[in-house]
């Protein structure tokens, strides 16, 4: 699907690809290092990247959560950014629901609608 917000730039939003995962882990790196609290800043890469293979693989394979993400590609096949969801049930009604795992934007395309165009796709 391309999608394009007003004067802002056009891109493609495709599900993922097991190739694409080595840039995904990439970008979940940088989310969790730029968000730990100031007493961790000083924690060792290598330790939050173990910590957070061990939650994906968690989350992808052993829970067996039903879980998508949405790539946002420019025409050339530049990845911008993506939204990862995770499907479930609501526990008393039974209704379906979905919770987003986490979103990204390059740094150089942040502000620019990709983050809004991502959510109206895993809305639909």
């Amino acid at each position: 699907m391309l999608g394009a917000i007003g004067c802002e730039i056009e891109f493609l939003v495709e599900p993922t690809a097991e190739k694409e995962w080595p840039w995904i882990m990439q970008c979940l790196l940088e989310i969790s290092i730029s968000t730990l609290a100031p007493d961790l800043k000083e924690t060792d890469e290598n330790i939050v990247n173990v910590q957070l293979a061990e939650e994906v693989e968690n989350i992808r394979v052993i829970k067996g959560f039903a879980n998508q993400i949405f790539i946002a590609k420019d025409r050339e096949g530049k990845r911008l950014g993506f939204l990862w969801v995770a499907k479930t049930r609501e526990n008393f009604t039974g209704l379906p629901q979905a919770f987003v795992l986490d979103v990204y934007a390059d740094e150089d395309y942040r502000r620019k609608g990709i983050g809004k165009r991502l959510m109206r796709i895993a809305e639909a």
